[in-house]
């Protein structure tokens, strides 16, 4: 297993990825803009945030969006704004 760094804090015992033979996993991105260290508040801007922090992590590893197979996604407190 082979894994990029840290993600976020480095308290944090999370890698951005993990490579197991030719497959890469992920888990935990969130929206935070690394650049700003800012959420943003929308579930829309969030989500858009969260593809890029994916899409930035491919990159780094030389791989791209369409070499993602399953994305699977947790969406807290919908219903507090409805």
């Amino acid at each position: 297993m082979d894994g990029i760094g840290q993600i976020g804090h480095k308290e944090l015992p999370l890698s951005q990825e993990i490579r197991v033979g030719n497959r890469i996993y992920m888990s935990g991105q969130g929206p935070l803009n690394v650049e700003t260290a800012r959420i943003l508040n929308t579930v829309e801007d969030q989500t858009r945030q969260v593809l890029i922090n994916i899409k930035n992590i491919l990159e780094a590893i030389e791989a791209e969006m369409s070499d993602v197979v399953k994305l699977a996604h947790t969406i807290k407190r919908v219903w507090a704004s409805l």
